[in-house]
């Protein structure tokens, strides 16, 4: 269960340094700098794999208790 918290922090850093880029994003039509788009597309990648890892973390802590459960049917 701490590793799913651990993922869970993590995950929030990362969105929380991505909004921060978004809100200081481009203005009237100006883009990203290439530094900048390059560290979004980064933060997202790293998003995804850490829900991945978060997802596959919570489907062994509840698979735990599924296999329980169906050895006392």
């Amino acid at each position: 269960m701490e590793s799913i918290n651990n993922h869970n922090d993590h995950i929030r850093e990362m969105q929380i340094e991505l909004e921060t880029l978004t809100l200081k994003g481009p203005h009237a039509g100006s883009s990203y700098d290439h530094q900048t788009s390059f560290r979004i597309g980064h933060l997202r990648s790293q998003i995804h794999q850490t829900t991945l890892q978060r997802n596959e973390e919570i489907n062994k802590f509840y698979s735990k208790f599924s296999k329980t459960s169906s050895q006392n049917d």
